[in-house]
């Protein structure tokens, strides 16, 4: 029984992929990621307010987007160790919160990144990862007049493209055979003794 499922197994070990995708997008400009980016260039810190933003189509409650107030802002921005130094100063600690408030973060994020990898290899698996990661944000701060005006804007931006390939003799030929026949140990012995039988032929060679 055993030679047959093994002989069954071989043919299915070869050129089989499963994809995965990660995919984290708002909706703005119906996830257009070129556009997006467009529409990022035209805004101009200190000319912008956060009115201005809306009504150039970036929707600031559209879902997956993060809004950060006052000091947690800050943290996200000047990072918590520099922060804490900061409010170290207990005689200016008021003043600081009290300014703090006044700022605003918003942080929109645009992920779309694939993989495709072998689910059923024998000595080598490649993974191929391809896509997008991108974060922009904006920064607003309360000029006291009851508007929001646009202070700092950045963008983090990844095109990825990555492949990766791995090596183990007979590794995906083992875990498919433990998954669908539970013969692992005998299989593994099998292929330990003809990978044995291969390094010592190279020795001698």
């Amino acid at each position: 029984m055993k030679p047959i499922v093994l002989a069954i197994l071989i043919p299915l070990s070869i050129g089989c992929t499963f994809t995965t995708s990660n995919v984290v997008k708002t909706g703005l400009f119906n996830n257009d990621l070129e556009r997006l980016m467009a529409e990022f260039k035209k805004i101009e810190p200190d000319k912008t307010t956060r009115d201005d933003v809306i009504k150039a189509g970036f929707r600031l409650d559209a879902p997956n987007i993060e809004s950060l107030d006052g000091p947690e802002a800050m943290k996200e921005i000047f990072t918590e160790q520099s922060f804490q130094a900061v409010l170290r100063d207990p005689e200016k600690l008021e003043a600081i919160l009290k300014d703090l408030n006044r700022y605003h973060m918003v942080s929109i994020p645009y992920v779309d990144v694939t993989t495709d990898a072998d689910r059923f290899y024998f000595s080598r698996k490649d993974t191929h990862t391809f896509g997008f990661k991108v974060t922009i944000k904006f920064i607003f701060k309360g000029d006291g007049s009851g508007r929001d005006v646009l202070i700092f804007r950045s963008k983090k931006y990844r095109e990825i493209n990555e492949h990766k390939t791995e090596y183990a003799f007979a590794q995906g030929f083992l875990d498919l055979a433990e998954k669908i026949t539970g013969i692992s140990g005998s299989v593994r012995d099998l292929t330990d003794s003809v990978k044995g039988m291969i390094e010592r032929q190279k020795n001698k060679d």
